[in-house]
């Protein structure tokens, strides 16, 4: 697996398991919100692959969508208001 690959893996698995701590919302709901893909996260941890368009949806949902009492990941960059919207 590609270093970036595996780095990109590691920042959307982090932030599912971040946002469902602090939302109970499950990883599975995420992927049906944010992709209309259920199974994205499933699919994620079995190490499927992915592409950059995907992660950078992701995160600009997750950085839309985050609750003000969440912790967001230290280790995950977080985009700016105008890069998400």
């Amino acid at each position: 697996m590609a270093l970036m690959e595996e780095s990109l893996r590691h920042s959307l698995l982090a932030l599912a398991a971040a946002f469902e701590a602090a939302t109970d919302i499950s990883p599975a709901t995420v992927g049906k919100r944010a992709l209309n893909d259920n199974t994205f996260f499933h699919r994620l941890r079995d190490g499927r692959g992915f592409n950059v368009r995907t992660y950078d949806r992701l995160v600009a949902w997750f950085a839309d969508e985050w609750p003000e009492h969440g912790a967001w990941p230290d280790d995950v960059e977080r985009p700016k208001a105008e890069e998400s919207a």
